[in-house]
Formats: C-alpha cells, sequence, structure tokens
C-alpha cells in the first residue's frame, strides 16, 4: 500500500511539474496578451525584454494610422492649386458626414468610436486632448468654431445618434447618456435619415437646413474656404443598395453609390457661399463623381475610412506638410452601368435554399452575385475595351447608358487604375533594362524619377505589362483566342521623399513565368504567348510616364510536362479539371466577355441584370 501511495505521489508530482513548466510558457509567451484581458496596466511586449503601457501602445497606433493616412489619401482633382492649403488658415467644415465621418466601416471591421477617437474639427485645429500622449497638438487649421457646433447641434448632438428617435449610446467612459435628435435631424423625409454608418443609405441634410440656417454657422473671415465630407461604408456579406429610388433596376435611376440630391445640392450651396471647396470622399467604395467637375468643385481627396486618428494625416495632407502620393486600386467611371459587372452586383437571394441559422442566433437568407465578366474585372475591363476600341462602337454610343450617352474612354473613365496627383511635377526615364523573358527567369526595369516642381513629394513608379494577343492559333479557342487583358499591373514602388530636383533610380523586378496566361481550351495548361511584349511605365494604367520596354518571344512557352515552361519544381502540372463556362464543345456560354465581341457578350450580361427586389 505505501508503495502504492508513493508511486501516486511521485504521479502527481511529475503532474504538477509538467503544469508549472506549460504555465511558465504559457504566461512568457501570452503574458501580456492576458493582462490587457483582465485589465492588466501593460498590454505588449519588445523586443529587449520591456513592455509598453496601453497609453504609450495606443499613442504608437495613432501615430502610424496618422502616417498611413497622410501616405495613402489620394488627390483626385485640385484646380489652380487649391490645395495645399496654408497652415492655420481659416476654413469652414459642413456636411452632415463631416462630423459623423466612416472610420472603419461595419461588422467586424467597424471602427470604434470613443473618447480616443479624432473628430475632424480635433484633428484639423489640434484640440484633441484625451491623455493618450498622442494629442494633435499642432494647429493644422483654423476651424469655424461656430459652425461645428451648429454641425454638432444638427445631427442631434453627438456621434451616431439616432435621428429617429432618442437613443441609449455610450458616452465613451463606460456610462450610458440619453441623446435625442434634433429638430434639424429628426425628419428623416426633409433631413438626415440617422443611419450615419450603414451602408444602404446616404446620408445628408435638405440643402433648405443650410439656407435657413446660414446665421447659424456663417462667420466674418471663414467663408473663404468649405470642407464637405460625402461618406459611404460597407459591410461584410452584404452590398450597398444599388437600387436606390426602388424602381427593380440598378441601370435607372440611383444607387448607393453616387451622390444624392442632397449631396449635389450642398455641393451647389457651398459653390454659391464660399470661395473655395474642397471635397473629402471618406468611402472604401467607388463612387460617380462627375458632378465635381460639373460644379466646378476645387479639390477632392479620397480619403478612404482613416480610422481613429487617421485625419490627422488628412490634415498634413491638406496643408502640404505631405505632399500626396497614394494612388487608387480602383477605376472611378463616369457611369458605373458601362461595366459588366454592374448587371450582376445586388444582393440575389436563393428560391430554393430555406432560411438557415446564423451564428448570431437570428434567421438569415443567404445571397449571391452572378459572375459573368470573366477577366475583365475592374482597370483590366476598361484598359481592354478601350484597346478594342468599345467606346467608340456603334453598339456603346447609341446606347442610353444610366447617366446618358458617352464616347470614348475620356468620357467613360474619370480617374483610371493607379491615378493619383502631388503638389509637385516628376520627370521619369529609364534608365535601364533586363528583359530577356527566358523562362524562370528574372527580368527588370529600372526608372529614373526626378522631382522637377518646388514641393518635397514621393512619387510611384507603376509597372504595366502588355501581352500580344491571338498570335498563336493553337492557344484558346480557335477564333477566339486565349483571352487576355490588355494591360496587367506586373509591380509598383513608391520613392523616397524627393526634394526639388532631387533624382531616384526605382527597379521593380518580375518573373517570366508571372506573365503566363491559364489556357483552359488550348493547351490545358498555363502558356507565355509568342509575340512582342510591352512594358509599360505607367503613371496609372491608362498613361505612361516615359516610352515602354520592348521584348519578345519566338515561341509561346507551354507550362507542361515536356514544354519550353516545363520545371523541375512543379510537383503537378497545373492542368484543367473542370470548367463551367462551356457547353462541353469548346463554345463559351452566352454572355461571357471575349475581346472579338466585347458588344455582343456586354448586350447579354445587361439581359441577365439582376432583379433588385
Amino acid at each position: 500500500m505505501a508503495k502504492v501511495k508513493a508511486k501516486l505521489g511521485i504521479t502527481l508530482l511529475i503532474i504538477l511539474v509538467i503544469a508549472a513548466m506549460l504555465m511558465n510558457t504559457l504566461l512568457n509567451t501570452f503574458g501580456e496578451t492576458l493582462s490587457s484581458w483582465v485589465g492588466g496596466g501593460t498590454v505588449a511586449a519588445t523586443g529587449d525584454g520591456s513592455v509598453l503601457d496601453e497609453m504609450t501602445l495606443l499613442a504608437e497606433g495613432r501615430e502610424m494610422d496618422a502616417k498611413l493616412a497622410a501616405e495613402g489619401s489620394v488627390l483626385l482633382r485640385n484646380v489652380n492649386g487649391a490645395l495645399p492649403l496654408k497652415k492655420g488658415e481659416k476654413v469652414t467644415i459642413l456636411g452632415a458626414q463631416s462630423y459623423n465621418y466612416i472610420n472603419g466601416g461595419t461588422g467586424s471591421a467597424g471602427g470604434k468610436y470613443d473618447e480616443y477617437t479624432y473628430t475632424m474639427k480635433e484633428a484639423f485645429d489640434g484640440s484633441k486632448e484625451d491623455g493618450s500622449g498622442s494629442e494633435s497638438r499642432v494647429q493644422y487649421l483654423d476651424v469655424n468654431e461656430k459652425a461645428w457646433k451648429w454641425l454638432e447641434q444638427a445631427v442631434g448632438g453627438a456621434r451616431n445618434v439616432d435621428t429617429s428617435g432618442e437613443y441609449m449610446g455610450h458616452t465613451g467612459t463606460g456610462e450610458l447618456a440619453l441623446f435625442t435628435g434634433s429638430d434639424y435631424a429628426a425628419n428623416k423625409d426633409n433631413y438626415g435619415n440617422g443611419d450615419w454608418g450603414g451602408y444602404k443609405r446616404v446620408c445628408e441634410f435638405d440643402v433648405n437646413v443650410y439656407e435657413d440656417h446660414k446665421d447659424d454657422f456663417m462667420a466674418d473671415g471663414y467663408n473663404d474656404t468649405v470642407i464637405v465630407t460625402f461618406a459611404r461604408s460597407g459591410a461584410e456579406g452584404a452590398s450597398p443598395v444599388m437600387d436606390y429610388d426602388g424602381d427593380g433596376k440598378a441601370s435607372t435611376g440611383t444607387t448607393y453609390l453616387q451622390l444624392s440630391e442632397d449631396e449635389k445640392n450642398l455641393l451647389k450651396f457651398c459653390k454659391e457661399n464660399y470661395g473655395k471647396v474642397i471635397v473629402l470622399i471618406n468611402s472604401s467604395a467607388v463612387v460617380e463623381l462627375g458632378e465635381v467637375e460639373e460644379y466646378g468643385i476645387d479639390a477632392v481627396l479620397w480619403i478612404g475610412h482613416p480610422g481613429e486618428a487617421g485625419l490627422v494625416g488628412v490634415a498634413q495632407v491638406l496643408t502640404g506638410e505631405v505632399s500626396p502620393s497614394g494612388r487608387l486600386v480602383d477605376t472611378y467611371a463616369y457611369d458605373m452601368s458601362t461595366m459588366p459587372a454592374f448587371y450582376n452586383n445586388d444582393d440575389n437571394k436563393y428560391t430554393n435554399v430555406a432560411a438557415i441559422e446564423s451564428g448570431f442566433g437570428v434567421s438569415t437568407d443567404y445571397g449571391y452575385y452572378q459572375y459573368e465578366e470573366g477577366i475583365y474585372v475592374g482597370y483590366r475591363w476598361y484598359e481592354t475595351a478601350d484597346a478594342e476600341g468599345f467606346f467608340d462602337s456603334e453598339f456603346f454610343t447609341s446606347h442610353e447608358w444610366k447617366n446618358g450617352r458617352a464616347k470614348g474612354y475620356g468620357e467613360v473613365v474619370q480617374y483610371p487604375f493607379g491615378y493619383g496627383l502631388s503638389y509637385t511635377t516628376f520627370a521619369w526615364s529609364v534608365a535601364s533594362s533586363d528583359v530577356t523573358l527566358q523562362p524562370h527567369g528574372t527580368n527588370s526595369v529600372t526608372v529614373k524619377v526626378t522631382n522637377t516642381g518646388s514641393a518635397a513629394a514621393k512619387d510611384v513608379v507603376q509597372l504595366y505589362m502588355q501581352a500580344p494577343y491571338n498570335t498563336d492559333d493553337t492557344c484558346g479557342i480557335k477564333g477566339t483566342g486565349l483571352q487576355k487583358a490588355h494591360k496587367v499591373l506586373m509591380g509598383f514602388q513608391k520613392t523616397k521623399l524627393l526634394q526639388p530636383g532631387e533624382s531616384q533610380d526605382v527597379t521593380i523586378t518580375f518573373e517570366t513565368d508571372d506573365l503566363a496566361s491559364f489556357d483552359t481550351y488550348g493547351h490545358g495548361c498555363y502558356v507565355l504567348e509568342k509575340g512582342e511584349y510591352l512594358f509599360h511605365i505607367g503613371l496609372n494604367a491608362h498613361e505612361d510616364g516615359c516610352d515602354p520596354v520592348k521584348a519578345s518571344i519566338g515561341n509561346s512557352i507551354v507550362y507542361d510536362e515536356t514544354g519550353a515552361g516545363a520545371r523541375n519544381s512543379d510537383g503537378n502540372i497545373a492542368r484543367v479539371a473542370m470548367s463551367d463556362v462551356d457547353a462541353g464543345d469548346g463554345n463559351m456560354l452566352e454572355g461571357y466577355l471575349n475581346r472579338d465581341d466585347f458588344a455582343g457578350g456586354f448586350a447579354q450580361i445587361m439581359t441577365h441584370e439582376s432583379s433588385c427586389k
């Protein structure tokens, strides 16, 4: 019996030792995280073993947020040098969403609005005091206090107030406060609708609110420059409303992703009452912006969703402390109905799938989008359609698009993919290139960038490939060829901060194999088609900064087991296993786009337009 007890004691001791070792490992690895969970004063360990306290970590995060906004904001329009503003310049801020700007969309990406979140006024005039150690003490702009207080009252007295009535909201201190919608905002039919951060309704006041209350916000000395914000949100598992006027079709009427009548009227009001109008686009989605040209708006700056402190970086851009160097990652079209994907983008619901229980404990219907544009998505559609003359074709120019008729690329695309202005000018030239297009080889293009203007700034070098099309009749569907976009982005790089007159060589490298296209119908594997390849050093997807680099391939490179593209590194060759876009005889189903007949494919896609009801 004593031996049994001894064995049990030894076993228990071993278990305790192992548990202690595991606990020690867990604490060393996750101690700071656990501490933050339980409310400890430290939240992060550094490489040298020291620990950062909460306020220091918060300050670093907000500094990074401001830097990201400064580096990523995109200057879309700047007439007669309207920007930058002088530091300390007097400005008025108007627009319901200037007060209720969207810092991070909704769902799991939604930003938190608390005492650490900057208002636009606090970011611009340096009045933020929150004890985090990262206060914006710099007065970038002198903000009209009278107008800001009026705007705060107009939206309901605090951020994100439900203006349909009373709303119990957090004050940021852990306590609940009762807010009441103001007279301006409570009437949803005439003013804002209160869904400030939502993705289904545009929030702005009727222009009569501004006209009738000029005396409440206009102030002497603050009538030269006005800043207005137009915001659009987004959410996971949901779609913006493309049938905003409820007529059952996206291709007629208005959508969530264009300026509302209230927003247009606000622009007109600002042009009539202020010397200079600056618009901030607070959206992660593309918005139709033709009115900024039609109404003669002075400057437009895309700021995305800037987070809690990103507006400090926006203030740095507005005042020229940072010259904008962000570039668009979307094509901004005057009219989205000129894009094939537009006709299949609403929230279609399955009719043969019962509502299921979601993880949130509520019943929901699952939706889907059609997908018919093939590889021609975004800039690849607009650049390829232009190369094939589609925007000048009879089909295109004779059609009544959502916003009217258009002809040519310039009337279709407002801001190309990769677009962005600066406060200075640059000159580009190819310093050297090594583009041999050998299978499995590495190629490079070096561009010399020179700041030819008067302001220090960064620039972005973009390299696009233009591949030959339909040069090998063994590729793709016979008579149609292997489908390829006219231009494909191969790489990009931002320069350092270049002083006036300073230059920098920027090198972009790419692998030959990465140029290949998957040939579903010809060879059933990846193929790099023979012919001449052009490598455009682009200001954006449509405009070049200097002459392209040229290289040729004499024979197509086929990436199968025996072709010139065979690689020892491939365990298995990428081959066709199945295809959902053909009828089994190599003929593409109607509606899918190909470069030989964009008009025919587009016409078929338009007949499949999603019902929005």
